[in-house]
């Protein structure tokens, strides 16, 4: 159980510094003649990451 609490420490880590800097490295982006924000652009990488693991959860917990 350490191990995999460890693990999800390290796994929650590496998404925060993923999407933190997801933004720098993507061109520009712009929807309706706009600049998309980079705050736009790691919400949207946020609720990916919470998605997905919520379907992982739901899967192996057999809901």
């Amino acid at each position: 159980m350490i191990f995999h609490g460890i693990a999800l420490l390290a796994v929650g880590y590496h998404a925060y510094t993923w999407w933190k800097v997801m933004p720098k490295t993507l061109p520009m982006l712009h929807v309706g003649g706009r600049r998309v924000p980079e705050i736009a652009l790691s919400a949207v990488g946020w609720a990916a990451w919470l998605a997905a693991s919520l379907i992982v959860y739901a899967l192996v917990r057999g809901l």
